[in-house]
């Protein structure tokens, strides 16, 4: 690379980054970091009168497939920057069939409302906004155990355009671990 080009690079890079400080109280750095753990989501259950054995893969919140059943207390739920909390899930899968939401108890939080027919997600009231639902992943319940790991395809795209200072995602002022 020859020097003229390289100063062009860094002179880029510096306006860039001096860009996304300028506003009070922003911190350019924190939120690409942020935007950055956005990418992965996770799903968990450790409460121990949770049963079940399955597992799923979901190519996106639409679509997806799995087999098992079982029942998890207390599953909580990263997407992106916000967290869900569910009192008690269930988990019904028959290969392209299947119910991973909340179980029929007035008491319970909403949860993840996901009903596939024929790997189709068919109902979804599941309060993230739009662009998050897309990820890809898979989640596994085995005893007390209930674990998810997903990708959030959204997010990549939150993180590379705010490379450039602009917020995709509306999240740059959301603290870490806010509900949906």
């Amino acid at each position: 690379m020859s020097s003229s080009r390289a100063s062009f690079v860094a002179l880029i890079v510096v306006g860039l980054l001096a860009t996304g400080c300028a506003a009070p109280g922003d911190n350019y750095l924190s939120d690409r970091g942020y935007d950055l753990t956005d990418v992965i989501d996770v799903k968990w259950s450790g409460s121990w009168d949770s049963y079940g054995l399955g597992a799923k893969v979901e190519a996106t919140n639409y679509l997806g497939a799995g087999v098992g059943y079982g029942a998890a207390n207390d599953v909580d739920e990263k997407y992106g920057r916000r967290w869900d909390h569910s009192d008690r899930n269930v988990f019904v899968h028959m290969l392209l069939w299947g119910y991973d939401g909340p179980a029929n108890d007035p008491g319970a939080s909403r949860g993840d409302d996901e009903f596939y027919v024929v790997g189709i997600n068919g109902w979804q009231e599941r309060r993230p906004a739009m662009f998050q639902r897309w990820r890809v992943g898979g989640e596994v319940i085995f005893m007390p155990l209930n674990l998810g790991l997903y990708v959030n395809l959204a997010e990549i795209g939150d993180f590379l355009t705010g490379i450039v200072t602009y917020d995709w995602a509306e999240d740059d002022h959301i603290a870490f671990g806010t509900g949906l």
